[in-house]
């Protein structure tokens, strides 16, 4: 009974998120609201309030779902500069039509606040060895990096995601060649 509880519940958010990108695609996301996104995902509102306390989190839920997937990338990738950015920037491509809609909407900031929680983690978790940002606060090393990879993001979205992933790994990988 779990089991088809946990799936019913997996499909509603995937129909709510499906739903949100749906009516973001047709108006601004400020218009858009609960009961209309329940409709469109065949869902009632209170369906919506059980997995939800508002849109913002039907983003968030999907952001840290691809900071999961990052960090799996992580862990089987060496950790140069350009690998780690290669990873980012292919789950980046690959979510190209959620992460356009959250720039032409303006919700980036969910990104960056998520981007700024997780390089610590992850930092912490994948970096083996004397520590490159020992002579300095690692907490302001990491947040230079987590801004740049968000800005190149965000000029990338603007240009339309004309590069490709590689392309933007060789440049942050020749500009910052040492540790991220």
């Amino acid at each position: 009974m779990a089991m088809k509880t946990d799936a019913q519940a997996r499909r509603s958010r995937e129909w709510l998120l499906e739903a949100l990108i749906s009516l973001m695609e047709e108006k601004e996301y400020a218009q858009i609201t609960i009961s209309e996104l329940a409709k469109r995902a065949d869902l009632d509102r209170r369906t919506f309030y059980r997995h939800y306390g508002a849109k913002d989190q039907i983003i968030i839920e999907r952001i840290r779902e691809l900071a999961k997937i990052y960090e799996a990338v992580l862990r089987s990738a060496s950790t140069t500069t350009r690998e780690i950015a290669l990873a980012y920037f292919r789950i980046c491509r690959e979510n190209g039509q959620l992460l356009m809609l959250l720039y032409r909407h303006k919700l980036l900031p969910l990104l960056l606040d998520e981007l700024n929680r997780l390089f610590p983690i992850l930092h912490a978790k994948h970096h083996a060895g004397p520590d490159p940002y020992a002579p300095f606060d690692m907490e302001y090393a990491l947040s230079y990096h987590v801004g740049g990879f968000w800005n190149v993001m965000c000029r990338w979205l603007a240009r339309g995601m004309v590069q490709t992933p590689q392309e933007l790994a060789d440049m942050i990988g020749h500009m910052l060649p040492e540790y991220i």
